[in-house]
Formats: C-alpha cells, sequence, structure tokens
C-alpha cells in the first residue's frame, strides 16, 4: 500500500495511505451515547467497540488510498494523468518492487 502511494506520488499523484483507523475505531465516538454522533431516531446506547467491519478495516490497514477530492473534480486530462500513472507503475512493477 504504501509502495503504490510512493509511486503515485513521484508520478504526481497526490494520494495517502488514509486513516490510520476505520473511523468507528476512533475514540470520539465514545462521547456519544446514541447513534452516530447522537441522532434523534434511536434512543439506545450504541458501543462502538464491538463494531466488526472486516471490509473497512482491511481498506485502511492494507488496500486502501485516498485521493482528496479536488483530484476527482477535475479535468478530464487529470483523470488521465491518473489512469497514466496507474499504467507506468503497472508497466515498472518489478522494478518498483524491488
Amino acid at each position: 500500500k504504501s509502495t503504490l502511494a510512493r509511486a503515485l506520488q513521484a508520478e504526481g499523484i497526490p494520494v495517502s495511505v488514509g486513516y490510520s483507523k476505520p473511523l468507528y475505531k476512533e475514540p470520539y465516538l465514545e462521547y456519544f451515547k446514541k447513534c452516530p454522533l447522537s441522532c434523534p431516531y434511536y434512543s439506545k446506547p450504541v458501543d462502538y467497540s464491538n463494531v466488526k467491519m472486516p471490509a473497512a478495516e482491511k481498506a485502511c490497514y492494507q488496500e486502501g488510498l485516498w485521493l482528496p477530492q479536488y483530484v476527482l473534480l477535475g479535468s478530464k486530462n487529470d483523470m488521465d494523468d491518473i489512469i497514466s500513472a496507474f499504467e507506468k507503475i503497472r508497466e515498472n512493477i518489478d522494478e518498483i518492487l524491488t
């Protein structure tokens, strides 16, 4: 994950490895006594310590990369640059991994 992020950054794509943990594991959720961020539609306490979301954890810890929103609001040429960066990395993957 970090190797791919560095390779994309070297091609000028402002990608990062993202969050260090899934949002539902952030301690701020412990301060709220109701459903996500104190919604009025659910009156029971929610224990986020027992939540398990394997896909979210896999994305955070192993696979997910984050692009800032403004990147995806760019022009068609900007999107082509992102695709070209991935293609270049794919073509040179053996060199990148050594």
